[in-house]
């Protein structure tokens, strides 16, 4: 959340810069985009980001923004792993984007490339001591990835049936 804050913040600050010669319509979209962003709505941001990168295909600015929305959409973490993935090969200095990527690498079950990117931000010694917890949890996180993978459950689902609850309220004793 500290990561998202910070980008917001910046985001308005790129965002002034980013379609000032672009169509009306399409700073409309990159407006609508970013509040939609801000409010957590990241599928329909996904959407709008995707409309502008289509005209405006070597934007790295709206790959950035379709990766951060791409965090918090499971199906998309695979396309926004690459859209980090191009952005940070032109400019290794986004903001944050090694975090990101590590994140990335850990939902798309690369716990390797996961591990060893939050190794190198905690080696940082810029780093702020606030984002070390969150680093030090993902590698933690990982490595528990690791050995799930490893030693997977054999495990079968049942579906038990018709409704269980009853017309009572079930939350207490």
């Amino acid at each position: 959340t500290l990561f998202l804050a910070i980008l917001v913040v910046s985001g308005l600050s790129a965002q002034k810069t980013i379609g000032k010669n672009w169509s009306a319509e399409d700073q409309k979209k990159l407006k609508s985009a970013s509040v939609l962003m801000e409010n957590s709505f990241y599928k329909t941001a996904w959407a709008r980001y995707t409309e502008l990168l289509t005209s405006h295909p070597e934007e790295l600015y709206l790959k950035y923004k379709l990766g951060l929305c791409g965090l918090y959409i499971n199906e998309k973490h695979k396309e926004a792993l690459q859209y980090l993935t191009d952005v940070y090969a032109a400019d290794k200095k986004a903001m944050d984007i090694e975090f990101y990527l590590a994140v990335l690498y850990h939902r798309t079950y690369q716990f390797d490339k996961s591990i060893e990117l939050a190794n190198k931000l905690l080696a940082d010694k810029k780093l702020n001591p606030k984002d070390k917890g969150g680093i030090e949890e993902l590698i933690k996180h990982s490595k528990n990835g690791q050995l799930l993978v490893q030693k997977p459950n054999d495990v079968k689902i049942e579906n038990i049936g018709a409704t269980i609850n009853t017309e009572a309220s079930e939350y207490a004793p």
